[in-house]
């Protein structure tokens, strides 16, 4: 390899602990693309992929777009009084809403 991304998947998987922060370090060559996913919560964040690029020089802080899914809209509209995150150099905030038993089975007829 010449130092050029492959479109080789680059899977990473992280828990987050208490404070919701997970941690990941990425091994060069470093992909132009990085998608976040999370399988056990509602995404309220979007875009999922950001662009490396981005990432690196100013951090990326992920938007919730309204969706018109009353549920949705509940779960992830924050408080007015929310602080909004900061963007930081190498870091990407991405937000999700946990789910329980009810709402995953939920969330599984909305797909």
């Amino acid at each position: 390899m010449d130092g050029q991304w492959y479109h080789e998947a680059m899977i990473m998987t992280g828990y987050t602990g208490p404070d919701g922060i997970a941690v990941f370090s990425v091994k060069q060559p470093v992909p132009p693309l990085m998608d976040v996913m999370d399988l056990a919560a509602y995404p309220c964040s979007f875009p999922e992929a950001f662009q490396m690029e981005a990432i690196l020089e100013n951090g990326v802080v992920a938007s919730w777009p309204l969706s018109g899914i009353q549920k949705a809209e509940r779960w992830c509209t924050p408080d007015s009084g929310a602080a909004e995150p900061q963007k930081r150099p190498g870091e990407v905030v991405f937000f999700v809403h946990p789910l329980n038993l009810w709402q995953n089975f939920w969330y599984t007829l909305l797909k």
